[in-house]
């Protein structure tokens, strides 16, 4: 029941194309957070197989820095790579990983409310066959 209502408020409040480019994106981030960490040869000798991997094409894009909001902890922020991943033309993410920790940072933004996006990508298939829950989290 939660999700059919959460599915009904998502279409009142995006369109249909913004919300599935929404989701994409989302998902996308957390495809580039798990080769990053999981995959290191994904990049290790070159982008090219992590972009791929992250399979967004020319929605994604390498930058060289972003916002102070959009960057992680003081004690993450060493050795950062960043990426612009724009979703729609008025919102997207930033994946923030490192080549020296195990880690990625994903923050969003824009002119849309992306919680529940995210919280559709959370609960897909796809994202809960890759991942299990171990604690909520409070």
């Amino acid at each position: 029941m939660r999700a059919l209502l959460m599915l009904g408020l998502l279409a009142l409040g995006t369109p249909v194309r913004a919300q599935t480019e929404l989701q994409d994106g989302f998902a996308g981030a957390l495809r580039g957070c798990e080769e990053w960490v999981l995959n290191p040869s994904s990049w290790a000798t070159g982008l090219g197989p992590f972009v791929s991997a992250v399979g967004l094409g020319d929605k994604m894009g390498a930058v060289d820095k972003v916002d102070e909001a959009a960057l992680p902890p003081q004690q993450l922020r060493r050795a950062n790579h960043f990426w612009r991943i724009n979703s729609t033309r008025g919102a997207g993410y930033i994946l923030a990983v490192s080549d020296q920790l195990p880690m990625c940072h994903i923050t969003g933004g824009g002119d849309t409310d992306l919680q529940p996006i995210v919280e559709s990508v959370l609960a897909s298939s796809d994202f809960r066959s890759r991942w299990n829950r171990v604690r909520e989290v409070t």
